[in-house]
């Protein structure tokens, strides 16, 4: 099983999101484990992440530091259930969807 660093390495290596210098936004993988945790890099001007249920609604937001690497925990959720990871709010808000999945029996 890969970590979840080498994960954020490889989505990095596949969309080109690797940080820049000065640069807003929030980068991670799009797939998790229940239960697990994901890596993700929140720009510089940025304090917290807000990890949402998208079938329940539940949420919640996580402390984070500013244009630092931050392991965020995943909640323990059946496989295929979608979460959302964002900052900001409104029309300056970022988005990834991330979709757990069910590890193999």
């Amino acid at each position: 099983m890969t970590s979840a660093t080498d994960r954020l390495r490889e989505a990095r290596a596949i969309d080109g999101s690797a940080p820049q210098g000065g640069g807003e936004g929030i980068r991670t993988v799009t797939v998790a484990s229940p239960g697990g945790s994901v890596m993700v890099n929140v720009g510089p001007n940025e304090s917290s992440v807000t990890i949402a249920n998208a079938t329940t609604g539940a949420s919640v937001t996580i402390p984070v530091a500013p244009g630092k690497d931050t392991q965020i925990p995943i909640p323990n959720v059946p496989g295929g259930t979608v979460l959302t990871i964002s900052i900001g709010v409104g029309t300056t808000a970022r988005i990834i969807v991330v979709q757990v999945i069910a590890p193999s029996p």
